[in-house]
C-alpha cells in the first residue's frame, strides 16, 4: 500500500463521502485493481466483502476456528447473492460449517 503512481487503476474505500467524483483516503485503504477487473467489479467487491465481514465478524463476533477442532455452524440467507457468497467464503475460511439458503431453485 502507498506505492502508487499517476494513472494506476486502483480501488479502495473511505468511511464517509464515497459518492463523489474525487475522494481522498489513506493509501492503506487502496489497492491496485486487478487488470482483468472493471472499476465496477472493484467497487462491488468492496461493498459485498466488507458488508459480509462486518456482519459476521464485527457485529456477530464470529471467532476464527480455522486452527481449532471446535467448528461452528453458520447459516447464510441469500447465499447466492454478492454478500451471501462472501459471507459463505469468509465463514468457511474461518473454519465454520456453512449452510446456505437460496430463494430460487435455479440459484443452487
Amino acid at each position: 500500500p502507498g506505492k502508487f503512481k499517476k494513472f494506476d487503476r486502483v480501488f479502495g474505500f473511505t468511511r464517509f463521502g464515497a459518492y463523489q467524483d474525487v475522494v481522498t483516503t489513506s493509501p492503506d485503504y487502496v489497492r491496485i485493481l486487478p487488470s482483468q477487473w472493471s472499476f465496477e467489479q472493484g467497487a462491488s467487491f468492496l461493498v459485498n466483502a466488507l458488508t459480509a465481514w462486518h456482519g459476521l465478524v464485527t457485529v456477530a463476533g464470529m471467532p476464527d476456528c480455522s486452527d481449532s477442532n471446535n467448528s461452528i455452524v453458520v447459516l447464510v440467507h441469500s447465499a447466492a447473492g454478492g454478500v451471501g457468497l462472501w459471507a459463505s467464503e469468509i465463514a468457511a475460511r474461518r473454519g465454520a460449517i456453512v449452510i446456505g439458503v437460496v430463494g430460487q431453485e435455479e440459484k443452487k
